[in-house]
Formats: structure tokens, C-alpha cells, sequence
């Protein structure tokens, strides 16, 4: 199963990113192992939990830990509005999802060359220096997307 910190090895390239940008991936790691299907949920504190094995944090230096967990619960909650994560059924708790099959087709190859390409041209329209932590892939590319800081251009 890929982790966050795998495909974005620089917390501060993570944290530079908008909850958009990291739901991809962040859907990506979720449905790596299968992904929970509505009869086999995922908890959502259970999942980001700081202390959890399974945090999505926890690849990360402790200083940045707090911060990467605001930004992969802000992505959390962006794919729940999106319907990419929902509710699942038999459970009470709100916080138990599954993959909707919107959010499993979001991870299809053309979607992603279509999350690539938007990407890509916003990126051609950034050129201020906060907004350096970008894609380190062509827009035709659509292998799975991984995070660098380039260097100011």
C-alpha cells in the first residue's frame, strides 16, 4: 500500500497543497489495499488518527505531523462532499465510510489524466513563489502522482 509520505516525501510540499489536490491521493492510499466496500467500512478517526498505525502521518517528522493531519482531514472531508466517501450503511456513527463507486472511478486512468491535466494548467498560470510545490509530472503523464519542490524558476 503506497502512503502519503511516499508519494509526497516533503511535508512542506504537502502542506502547500489545497485539499483537492491531496484527495487523489489521500483516495488513492484508502483504496490501495482493496478499499473498504459498504460491507467492509473505514473509520475516519481510526484512519487519521495521529496515534493510529494507519495514520497517514505518521511517515512524517513529529514537527509536521499536527499540520499534515489538518491538511489530510481538510482532503477527508472534501472527498465526503464530493460523494467519493460515504456513509456506511449499518452504521450509526457518521464517521464510518466506504468508496463510493464515484470515488472509485475517479482513480481510473482517464480520470486521473483529467485531475493531471486541470492541474497542469493551473500550474501554468502560478508563478508566485509560494505556490512552487507542484507536480513533477508531464501533463500527459498518468503514472501515479508524486510531489517535489522545483527550484524558482
Amino acid at each position: 500500500m503506497p502512503e502519503i509520505h511516499q508519494l509526497i516525501p516533503n511535508p512542506e510540499d504537502l502542506l502547500a497543497l489545497e485539499p483537492e489536490e491531496v484527495a487523489p491521493l489521500l483516495l488513492q492510499v484508502i483504496c490501495s489495499g482493496g478499499g473498504p466496500t459498504a460491507q467492509q467500512a473505514l473509520k475516519r478517526g481510526n484512519f487519521l488518527h495521529p496515534n493510529s498505525p494507519t495514520s497517514p502521518t505518521r511517515g512524517y517528522p513529529q514537527a509536521f505531523r499536527d499540520r499534515a493531519y489538518d491538511v489530510l482531514a481538510a482532503a477527508w472531508v472534501w472527498l465526503e462532499r464530493e460523494g467519493m466517501l460515504l456513509p456506511a450503511p449499518g452504521h450509526q456513527d457518521p464517521d464510518w465510510v466506504y468508496v463510493s463507486q464515484r470515488g472509485r472511478a475517479m482513480l481510473t486512468k482517464e480520470n486521473l489524466k483529467l485531475i493531471v491535466t486541470a492541474k497542469c494548467c493551473r500550474e501554468k498560470l502560478c508563478t508566485h513563489p509560494s505556490q512552487q510545490a507542484r507536480l513533477r509530472y508531464s501533463c500527459a503523464d498518468t503514472t501515479i502522482p508524486s510531489f517535489s519542490r522545483r527550484s524558482a524558476q
